[in-house]
């Protein structure tokens, strides 16, 4: 995971100018607010659910949820020198694939850090980067399962795609 400070106005030229030549999409902008030392969560995600199949230990079947997405952990503490100190946990975690016993296969991806920046700087993290492979075979029916000839009638295609999430944070201290 890589971190860097950088003042706002230079982040968010960057990120828009980025946003207009359409390498960067913005998938939400949430704010919170916490106490000294208080954790505060953010979580976008999605719930999914599975049967989990009878077994010796459990005769039913039974439905399970796996809760996939975005997940961010923050936890500030206000120091002495004006400054403060974040704990970080970003996580993201998606279901990739059905396992041979038909249960789902979780991709997990996770960081921890702590870092001091001052009052509305903004703090970025990015490097929890996910590659991903999608193949797909397209056929007509009954055509597509010819034998040799079925190649003229079906279509395969594979794409590659990679995304990395990067989070910017800009805590401020809120006085009474």
């Amino acid at each position: 995971m890589t971190t860097f400070n950088t003042d706002n106005k230079n982040v968010l030229l960057q990120i828009k100018g980025l946003i207009e030549e359409g390498k960067v999409k913005i998938r939400a902008n949430p704010k919170v607010t916490t106490l000294d030392g208080k954790p505060a969560s953010i979580s976008i995600g999605k719930e999914e659910y599975y049967l989990s199949p009878a077994s010796i230990y459990q005769p039913y079947a039974s439905f399970n949820t796996i809760k996939s997405g975005i997940i961010l952990k923050v936890t500030p503490f206000i120091t002495k020198e004006d400054g403060i100190r974040l704990e970080i946990e970003p996580e993201v975690s998606d279901v990739t694939e059905i396992g041979q016993e038909g249960l789902p296969v979780i991709s997990r991806r996770t960081a921890k850090t702590s870092v001091i920046i001052k009052d509305n700087e903004t703090q970025v993290l990015g490097g929890l980067i996910a590659e991903s492979k999608q193949e797909r075979k397209s056929k007509l029916p009954i055509l597509g399962s010819i034998p040799i000839l079925g190649r003229l009638f079906s279509i395969n295609s594979k794409k590659n795609y990679e995304t990395e999430l990067v989070i910017f944070i800009t805590p401020s201290v809120v006085k009474p």
